[in-house]
């Protein structure tokens, strides 16, 4: 399968003055599927087609689009820490 296809994890950070629940209509008609709306920090959290990331980006009322990632920690009982 083609990056094309492949689909990354989002968040995006709505800029101060915007209604979010406007913005978050405008990115799922631009391709975002929403898992997640948090209007007290002016966050959406979903997923969309690689190849979208710069178009999600460049709409009204969008601050950033970061792609998010995984972190994992080792154990508390890890040597490294």
């Amino acid at each position: 399968m083609g990056t094309q296809g492949a689909r990354t994890d989002v968040v995006v950070s709505v800029r101060e003055g915007h209604a979010l629940e406007d913005v978050v209509e405008a990115l799922q008609q631009a391709g975002l599927s929403v898992d997640e709306s948090l209007p007290e920090i002016g966050v959406v959290k979903g997923s969309t087609q690689t190849s979208n990331v710069s178009a999600l980006a460049s709409l009204g009322g969008v601050e950033a689009v970061e792609r998010s990632g995984e972190v994992r920690l080792p154990p508390p009982e890890s040597p490294v820490q």
